[in-house]
């Protein structure tokens, strides 16, 4: 996402996912795996967008293999 020109939804909604892993390690949220983080990220910054900008949900949305692979747990955690 090229967002240093200027930052429209897309470049919010980046955002906001990446805030989400910042607060995340703040607060030592426990998760069950990396994929779980993954998923809170995701769907915080898709309601984001869907909130404000739903126009914009095609350009961010993962397809569902991707999701599948990405927001899941595949090994186990330590």
């Amino acid at each position: 996402v090229e967002c240093e020109k200027e930052m429209g939804p897309v470049c919010t909604a980046t955002l906001v996912h990446e805030l989400v892993h910042h607060l995340s390690l703040l607060t030592k949220r426990p998760f069950a795996c990396k994929g779980k983080e993954e998923e809170l990220a995701y769907r915080t910054s898709y309601k984001w967008l869907l909130d404000n900008a739903p126009g914009y949900m095609h350009e961010v949305a993962l397809d569902p293999l991707t999701w599948f692979f990405s927001t899941n747990c595949f090994v186990e955690q330590p």
